[in-house]
């Protein structure tokens, strides 16, 4: 593998920006005050490889966001959306748009907290952000875990082809599945931090602060400072069956016991178990308001049905370190949860790996 150096990573990565850039003033000049480019490549901790024939590859999606004067039609959207597409060398795009009144009004969450520090102005208006009232990182909530929870937990059934576990993963595959890894244990390193109310936008701040302040934690000293290397700069390295199933059974160990952790500070009871993060929300206060704003707004139904994904993938993940009956009774468990949600489908031969795969295509499809 080539070593990638840093003034090779500036150029590819200005280019791509030069052509976002480009591409949004040919169709949106008129109300375009500012083109922001978010998440870790505004923090200039994107994800950069070298494929077979040594050509430089960005990993992570481009995460972008318009400031706009006055909000553009969907269909112009989605058509920067496509261009870009077709025009940079990444696998995804994530282009949405604000109005500058709505900067003003932003609450804070791990997102917006991100948004306003960890950002990078590419076009227009360099002082845009801060229209965005000022945050601190003290009064992050613990809801922001419960969020990590559920969206961090595909990282670990969508992670591996069907055969990963059997006959390892290489190339492509060993990127993919060490990536989701390391996004899993970023989480954790984001809970931790935020229980400690010293979150940080920057990855590498982060791992820092885990390794200063979490000496009590070698597991997870051990996997962050290998989750930001990966993260960054992800490999395509051969791993063996053991090599997988090493990792993986260390790191969804990690991942529960902090989730559990921090979760039981959150709801305020103690959380051991799938089954006492489902109690919690079934009685939940914030829940049954949210769903009650959503029912007015003819969403809550999608809502309900991601919760339900999300509860159906975390017995799955629990059921793969458990062994014999209290496995089979997980696996059960996430077995009638799909069901309520789409009784057609056939799961009675389905095993833990072919379920786990299946559960992980759900969410695309609502």
């Amino acid at each position: 593998m080539c070593i990638i150096e840093e003034v090779d990573i500036n150029n590819k990565l200005n280019n791509e920006i030069q052509i976002i850039v480009n591409e949004s003033i040919k169709l949106v000049s008129d109300s375009l005050l500012a083109i922001v480019l978010y998440g870790s490549y505004g923090r200039g901790e994107g994800a950069f490889f070298s494929d077979e024939e040594g050509k430089i590859r960005t990993y992570n999606d481009f995460d972008i966001i318009l400031v706009v004067s006055d909000l553009l039609e969907q269909e112009i959207i989605n058509e920067i959306s496509n261009t870009l597409s077709d025009k940079l060398d990444v696998k995804w795009i994530d282009i949405s748009q604000k109005s500058k009144k709505t900067l003003k009004n932003l609450k804070l969450s791990i997102f917006n907290y991100d948004f306003k520090y960890g950002s990078r102005v590419i076009y227009g208006d360099n002082l845009i952000l801060e229209d965005i009232p000022k945050f601190q990182n003290i009064h992050l909530s613990l809801k922001e875990a419960e969020t990590l929870y559920f969206t961090r937990i595909w990282t670990f059934l969508g992670s591996l082809p069907k055969n990963g576990f059997e006959s390892g993963v290489s190339g492509e595959d060993s990127r993919f599945f060490k990536n989701q890894m390391a996004k899993a244990i970023l989480a954790i390193v984001d809970i931790v931090l935020l229980q400690k109310k010293c979150y940080d936008t920057s990855y590498r701040k982060r791992v820092e602060l885990i390794n200063n302040t979490c000496q009590n934690k070698p597991d997870l000293i051990k996997w962050s400072n290998w989750a930001i290397k990966e993260k960054c700069r992800p490999s395509g390295n051969k791993l063996s069956p053991l090599d997988v199933e090493t990792m993986y059974s260390e790191i969804a160990n990690i991942f529960l016991v902090e989730m559990f952790h921090v979760l039981s500070i959150y709801y305020k009871k103690k959380i051991n178990c799938s089954k006492d993060i489902e109690s919690s929300l079934r009685f939940s206060f914030s829940e049954f308001v949210v769903t009650t704003k959503l029912f007015l707004k003819n969403k809550r139904l999608k809502y309900i049905k991601n919760k339900k994904i999300g509860l159906a993938q975390s017995y799955l993940l629990e059921a793969y370190i458990k062994e014999g009956k209290q496995k089979v009774d997980l696996i059960n468990k996430s077995k009638k949860i799909v069901k309520s949600i789409d009784s057609s489908i056939d799961l009675r031969k389905l095993d833990w790996n072919e379920l786990r795969l299946l559960v992980s295509e759900l969410r695309m499809y609502l």
